[in-house]
């Protein structure tokens, strides 16, 4: 678990790869900060199913970091 003024989250480090599990913050420049000091614990950063509108998608956006997938929700209409 790492925290900053603003902002925690539950990372994992498995050798050079960190991993966000989760991830709170109250804005864009705390997720920002919080995502940078998770990035020096290894190589490469992911995190998974970044809500759209998120202040940690701003955030990663603000950081350079790289869409590979984007989720979509799919609605039945009745």
């Amino acid at each position: 678990r790492i925290e900053t003024d603003g902002a925690e989250a539950l990372i994992r480090v498995n050798g050079p790869r960190v991993s966000v599990l989760q991830l709170r913050a109250d804005d864009a420049n705390a997720a920002r900060t919080l995502l940078a000091a998770a990035r020096a614990r290894g190589e490469s950063l992911h995190y998974v199913n970044v809500p759209e509108g998120d202040p940690a998608s701003q955030a990663l956006a603000d950081l350079g970091a790289k869409l590979d997938l984007r989720q979509r929700e799919l609605q039945l209409s009745r």
